[in-house]
């Protein structure tokens, strides 16, 4: 339960006042979240796998950003054209 800002400023929980502002702290205690929601499809471990996934993701294109095939054809001691041919099978394609 949201309560709006043209409301009383004090909310009334059971026998305790609490302030509009310290509700809204502290909605997570009133209302389900996560696997406890009636028809939630996902569970803590799930999402806590995807976030790895993302960090895993992130590190993945920072690295790839450092492999441009300029980077990789510097290394080899080529053109860079060299290596955008090797990529797209247009050479060396008996490998």
């Amino acid at each position: 339960m949201i309560i709006p800002d043209h409301e009383l400023s004090r909310v009334s929980k059971g026998t305790h006042n609490i302030t509009r502002d310290e509700y809204r702290e502290r909605a997570a205690e009133f209302c389900p979240r996560g696997s406890s929601v009636k028809g939630s499809k996902l569970t803590e471990s799930d999402v806590l796998l995807i976030l790895s996934l993302f960090k895993d993701r992130e590190e993945m294109d920072r690295k790839r950003k450092q492999l441009t095939n300029k980077s990789i054809a510097d290394k080899f001691g080529v053109h860079y054209r060299t290596i955008e041919k090797i990529s797209q099978s247009k050479s060396w394609t008996h490998l």
